[in-house]
């Protein structure tokens, strides 16, 4: 039998530094300000660099949480779906972006002078952003990871040691807008259109 593995199909998760990497934005409010190529500017979103990512890069995690209806004899007969909720995962190396850390911390937290920054800690609302992460998927693969409205929801241990840089570890919710909480675009000139593999 003839391997039917592809190669091709194989992606890779490097960031593609040339086009940007990783950018925060103002929150989309509609799916018209959602990107449609890989190459996309969303200029209504007025895009600025979000750093650089620790070597873990991005982890996208979904966590969806169902409930199973039993008949009298005790037969799954409905799986009812009670929650649905994407979070991400990611550490930002340049602790100095301002544009970081007013997303880690709050707008109202951040304060840059000339030869200044000042922050502070406090119980203020995170700000909501969008998020867009450009990856080089190896072989002219090219992928955009878009997140139309994110919003911190855990900050990690903040150390200031030698032996290392100061991390921001963020968790962040990303929130549905139309109905779409992440949209992953992937462009590959080998991608043909698909005329059905089921059935």
């Amino acid at each position: 039998m003839a391997d039917k593995r592809k190669r091709q199909n194989i992606v890779m998760g490097a960031p593609d530094v040339a086009a940007g990497a990783f950018e925060l934005g103002i929150a989309a409010t509609a799916k018209d300000q959602f990107p449609k190529t890989f190459a996309d500017k969303m200029e209504a979103l007025k895009l600025k660099p979000g750093g650089y990512l620790s070597e873990d890069g991005v982890t996208k995690t979904v966590d969806i949480s169902t409930e199973k209806v039993k008949s009298w004899n005790l037969e799954t007969v409905v799986q009812l779906q009670t929650d649905y909720s994407v979070t991400l995962k990611l550490v930002g190396l340049e602790f100095l972006n301002p544009d970081m850390l007013k997303f880690a911390l709050g707008d109202g937290n951040v304060e840059v002078a000339n030869g200044k920054i000042r922050l502070v800690d406090n119980a203020a609302e995170r700000p909501h952003r969008s998020m867009v992460f450009r990856i080089n998927g190896g072989d002219g693969k090219k992928l955009l990871l878009f997140v139309p409205d994110a919003q911190v929801s855990a900050l990690g241990d903040v150390q200031f040691v030698k032996s290392s840089v100061v991390r921001l570890d963020l968790t962040v919710e990303a929130f549905p807008v139309d109905g779409e909480n992440v949209v992953t675009i992937v462009e590959d000139s080998a991608i043909k259109v698909d005329t059905g593999s089921q059935g």
